[in-house]
């Protein structure tokens, strides 16, 4: 018999990296008090003008994170899309959590740090108008 658990607890590495997200996701929801399920997924979409504002200097895997922080601080809206992660079909992740794990540790502590704007507050400001409707639907932020 095969339980719900196996992605949860099927290697250590997975496991870590997966509560790693959990904790993130839970500080930068705390931080920007906005709703975010998946800081590390690195699926994006931006306007160019919009990314080159964000003055992005990670290289690896701590862009997303940064990428995060950097947009909420600045009062804008992410809006999340469900999508699906298949399996890698091949090779294996790059991630090495003693390598990596102090770098990113970092990059969040600073993102922890920034300060930030109201995000209703830069919508109607800048009258960004996708933004006020979004506030509108989902309530006050």
């Amino acid at each position: 018999m095969l339980g719900g658990s196996r992605e949860l607890f099927n290697e250590l590495g997975h496991s870590l990296r997966l509560i790693g997200t959990l904790i993130t996701n839970y500080l930068l929801i705390m931080k920007f008090n906005f709703l975010i399920t998946d800081a590390q997924n690195g699926l994006r979409a931006f306007d160019v003008n919009f990314l080159k504002s964000l003055g992005l200097r990670s290289s690896f895997f701590s862009i997303e994170l940064e990428m995060v922080g950097n947009t909420l601080s600045k009062g804008k809206l992410i809006l999340e899309v469900p999508t699906h992660e298949y399996k890698r079909l091949h090779g294996s992740s790059k991630i090495h959590l003693i390598k990596h794990g102090p770098l990113y540790f970092i990059k969040l502590l600073n993102i922890l740090c920034m300060k930030k704007k109201k995000i209703r507050e830069v919508a109607l400001k800048t009258q960004d108008l996708y933004s006020a409707n979004w506030l509108n639907q989902a309530g006050n932020l």
